[in-house]
């Protein structure tokens, strides 16, 4: 059996921070590959850059590393009710691993099922804090912690001006295209 990850999220747009985060989790938890999920219209998100834009930049991300790759799905979002029933499905007998940021680890409470976790610290989350919210979700002993490299960029900043850490393709992407101008 394997062990594949499963990181979804907005990718508007896509940075070293996510694949970073993917890499790191292969690296420290022994996944096989993670697959990245983007999701067409995620929950509290407006104003998104145009999903196949995502989609594609994505692509570019995920290509220039073997153990990622990027999985589309029917639904709008990532849902535990249907999302997550097919997803196990179609990868049994492998284990499923969710990959989260701590922003998002920190809204589980909908989520039963989820897990094992593998949740990636952003900026200055109190890991104690996330420990306890965990601890009475109780998935915490079916969670890894990780410290990846750039864990503090946020998509949001870099659509406002910090393009430097982008995969050169992916800001070539986006200039040609004229996106986040």
């Amino acid at each position: 059996m394997k062990k594949l990850g499963i990181l979804s999220g907005t990718f508007d747009p896509v940075h070293k921070g996510h694949v970073d985060f993917a890499l790191e989790s292969i690296k420290v938890c022994g996944l096989e590959r993670v697959y990245l999920l983007p999701e067409r219209s995620p929950r509290r998100k407006k104003n998104l850059t145009d999903f196949a834009h995502r989609l594609e930049m994505l692509k570019l991300a995920a290509g220039s590393h073997k153990q990622l790759e990027v999985l589309q799905v029917s639904e709008p979002r990532f849902t535990n009710a249907v999302t997550l029933p097919k997803l196990r499905s179609q990868f049994a007998p492998d284990q499923l691993v969710f990959l989260m940021g701590s922003d998002v680890a920190a809204t589980l409470g909908g989520w039963p099922g989820l897990k094992p976790l593998i949740v990636g610290l952003r900026n200055n989350d109190d890991r104690r804090e996330l420990e306890k919210l965990l601890s009475k979700l109780r998935v915490l002993r079916q969670t890894t912690f990780i410290t990846s490299p750039r864990a503090q960029l946020a998509s949001s900043q870099l659509r406002n001006s910090q393009l430097k850490d982008l995969d050169p393709l992916v800001l070539a992407y986006i200039k040609r295209h004229k996106l986040y101008s």
